[in-house]
């Protein structure tokens, strides 16, 4: 082997070094950037599980307070049928009781005041 083929052949030889320590660095980086994007895939995952439990968990409380609303709802109904109701038996009452004859005396007018409003009240009791 001459001298320029020994220089040419080791020049190579350095190349190829170069070029693989090269090769082995980027290997290494690309190695760490995996390895990041994996611990953050990991990290979003477990994020992940966390949101859709929350979710379950205030899709639970919605549906509790819908079905609390209801009730509330099917009671204001009600209520307001039996007031409805009670208006109606307080305006009948109140017509009969206008159209009794009421005491002339005092007394007994005022007795008599007392004991229609007594009636009368019966039904909101």
């Amino acid at each position: 082997m001459t001298k320029i083929e020994a220089l040419v052949l080791g020049g190579l030889v350095l190349t190829i070094i170069s070029v693989i320590g090269v090769q082995h660095l980027r290997l290494g980086i690309a190695q760490n950037r995996a390895d990041t994007a994996e611990a953050a895939l990991a990290s979003c995952k477990r994020d992940r599980m966390t949101l859709v439990e929350s979710i379950k968990d205030q899709n639970a409380a919605i549906a509790e307070m819908k079905a609390k609303s209801d009730a509330q709802a099917e009671r204001l109904a009600v209520a307001a049928q039996d007031a409805a109701e009670a208006r109606r038996d307080a305006e009948v009452r109140v017509r009969r009781i206008m159209a009794e004859e009421v005491p002339q005396e005092c007394a007994a007018a005022v007795q008599w005041g007392a004991e229609q409003g007594a009636k009368l009240a019966e039904r909101w009791m």
